[in-house]
């Protein structure tokens, strides 16, 4: 791995240029993206100065990627969804190892109902999984979310 290259690496570009090869437009990638034409074109600009090559021309039905960027669509749609997935909360949900409380906001009768079913099939799913049935004040529902409870 080059560090210094990476270093000079703009994740922005390479995002964009990812979109740009999906999209093929750089009206849609500017929509996509939520920015504006210009910025796109800009960006396009800078990506081919930093990898010499056009990377996308312009053909009949939109833009044309070269044999540059045809292979770049692999390994940096890998490469950023890897780091999508490293950015996230939790990439991945494991129930069966899952220490997480849940708990279930419900009225008494619903619990009453509900556990004798619910519990035992989260038991199987999701053994150290912490569940626990509240009493929902519908006056109190948004203070709690806002809490995180």
């Amino acid at each position: 791995m080059d560090h210094a290259r990476l270093a000079r690496a703009n994740l922005n570009q390479l995002v964009t240029l990812d979109v740009l090869l999906e999209v093929g437009s750089v009206t849609r990638a500017a929509e996509r993206l939520g920015v504006t034409v210009s910025a796109v074109s800009h960006t396009l600009r800078a990506l081919r100065e930093t990898f010499d090559d056009p990377l996308l021309v312009r053909g009949r039905g939109g833009l044309t990627p070269t044999p540059r960027a045809l292979a770049l669509v692999g390994p940096l749609r890998t490469g950023l969804v890897t780091l999508d997935q490293a950015l996230a909360d939790d990439p991945r949900f494991d129930p069966s190892t899952s220490t997480r409380e849940v708990r279930i906001a419900t009225t008494d009768y619903v619990a009453v109902v509900l556990s004798p079913t619910l519990v035992p099939r989260l038991r199987a799913v999701a053994p150290r999984l912490s569940v626990n049935l509240v009493p929902l004040a519908e006056d109190a529902i948004e203070g709690m979310l806002e809490r995180g409870e």
